[in-house]
This record gives C-alpha cells, sequence and structure tokens, in this order.
C-alpha cells in the first residue's frame, strides 16, 4: 500500500537539526536514480498511497458482496 513517490528520508545534521531527502522509489528500481545511502541514524518514512488503499478495500467489498457466504 507504499506511496512509491513518498517516500522520505530524515537525516541528522547536527545541532539538533534533519534534513529531509525525497525519494521516488520507482526511479530508483528502474535505475534512473543511484541507490541513497542510508546511515545508522537515518528516519525513513513511506507514505500510504490513498488510491491503493481505495481499490484494495473496494475489491474486499466486491468479493464479500459476489460471495457473502465465504469468509476471509
Amino acid at each position: 500500500m507504499a506511496d512509491l513517490d513518498g517516500v522520505k528520508l530524515f537525516r541528522p545534521t547536527g545541532n539538533n537539526t534533519k534534513q529531509i531527502l525525497y525519494y521516488n522509489i520507482e526511479a530508483i528500481r528502474e535505475g534512473v536514480v543511484p541507490d541513497p545511502k542510508i546511515y545508522a541514524d537515518d528516519i525513513i518514512v513511506v507514505e500510504e498511497s490513498g488510491t491503493k488503499v481505495f481499490f484494495d478495500e473496494l475489491s474486499n467489498y466486491i468479493r464479500f458482496f459476489a460471495n457473502p457466504f465465504i469468509f476471509f
């Protein structure tokens, strides 16, 4: 359910500040962008894709109404 365009990396830069780096995972997988270096104190946040969640929930409802006697 991840938003592959919404990946953020928070990196400490000193003086209690953080640098925010944004990544597109699809571009990294395709080799368009190099793999980022990840360090011990980095925090990676991956946003949830609203579209993917919507279609996942929609498919669950369709399966339920198509055959309500099947339990997931």
